[in-house]
């Protein structure tokens, strides 16, 4: 009897601590929303010089979004970014830079881009072939 008692008060409390979680606001963290996330270069000549695609967001939430950082893993793209909280219904820019000197054949670079956002990490893509 007293395990049957003991049972019912823990699923009773279960279910009203469960309950009172429940009807606790939800954070809402910002959220973004590229117009793209995918930048084909073509094929580039090696002594072309520089060439750069710029990556538009919208801040579709109701919270400002700010970039916190972005990375690289090649010293052959350069980045450049909204150094300003983007309000909601707002836009920022994200520009990449991809030099193809000393570069040869396919290429394809994933950029890491880090905001104040549900899903902090972001990755943005230039892609291309560079031609001797």
């Amino acid at each position: 009897m007293k395990k049957a008692v003991l049972l019912l008060s823990f699923v009773m409390i279960t279910a009203a601590v469960g309950a009172k979680i429940n009807n606790q606001p939800v954070e809402r963290r910002a959220e973004i929303e590229f117009a793209q996330t995918e930048h084909n270069f073509g094929v580039l000549a090696e002594r072309g010089g520089r060439v750069s695609h710029t990556f538009r967001f919208t801040n579709t939430s109701d919270r400002p979004i700010v970039i916190k950082r972005v990375v690289v893993t090649c010293r052959c793209v350069s980045y450049d970014f909204s150094k300003r909280p983007v309000a909601p219904g707002d836009t920022g820019e994200i520009t990449i830079t991809f030099n193809p000197r000393r570069q040869s054949g396919v290429f394809y670079k994933v950029v890491q881009v880090f905001a104040s956002t549900a899903e902090e990490l972001h990755l943005l893509i230039v892609r291309g072939e560079v031609s001797r």
